[in-house]
């Protein structure tokens, strides 16, 4: 049984003078019984479909944010060892542009899984990547506590719209277990549309 614990995000890497260097999606493959990490990102995502009760592939983050502490840090551990090679003894200053409506507990919660994982100086900010890069790309458009960031992680969703279908999924789940129906569910996401 394939076992996506959410809907993964698509995790984006840029470095200043070099461009864009990586784009991943945020599965990990692991041995649960074990922990060890087996592969991240499109590695793991290839082992979808094959998983046992000695291999899972799931993805740690619930709409861009920490949802598994442990298996987040050994991603994003796994993503910048690719960026940054193995042997990095300093710790980069990382930029993570997130979403805007992302709480103060998940903004921590994210910044402290990077500093987990070999990023030094973390600088959440709630802004598009796409954007953030467009301005580090400009001289002098960068405000001066981002400058030292030569490391900018983008966590998206290219379709948004899956984003939208898991969190109606675990609303009609939550419901049928309540005793609500999902034709009432449908009503209800009517009558809140109306009200927008």
């Amino acid at each position: 049984m394939t076992d996506i614990k959410y809907e993964p995000a698509d995790i984006v890497i840029y470095m200043q003078d070099k461009g864009m260097v990586l784009r991943e999606k945020s599965f990990v493959a692991y041995e649960p019984n074990t922990g060890k990490i087996l592969a991240v990102g499109s590695d793991a995502e290839r082992m979808l479909g094959k998983e046992s009760e000695h291999i899972r592939v799931i993805s740690p983050l619930h709409c861009g944010t920490v949802a598994d502490y442990f298996v987040s840090v050994q991603l994003f551990t796994c993503l910048l060892e690719k960026v940054w090679g193995k042997k990095t003894f300093i710790k980069p200053a990382v930029a993570v542009c997130v979403s805007e409506d992302m709480t103060e507990v998940e903004r921590r919660a994210l910044e402290e899984v990077m500093c987990q994982s070999r990023a030094g100086k973390v600088v959440i900010i709630p802004i598009a990547v796409e954007r953030f890069i467009a301005m580090a790309e400009i001289p002098g458009k960068l405000p001066p506590e981002y400058k030292k960031c030569r490391t900018i992680i983008g966590i998206t969703k290219n379709e948004p719209e899956k984003y939208v279908m898991e969190g109606l999924r675990r609303i009609i789940q939550y419901a049928g277990r309540n005793g609500v129906s999902a034709e009432r569910v449908t009503e209800l996401v009517q009558k809140i549309a109306g009200e927008i």
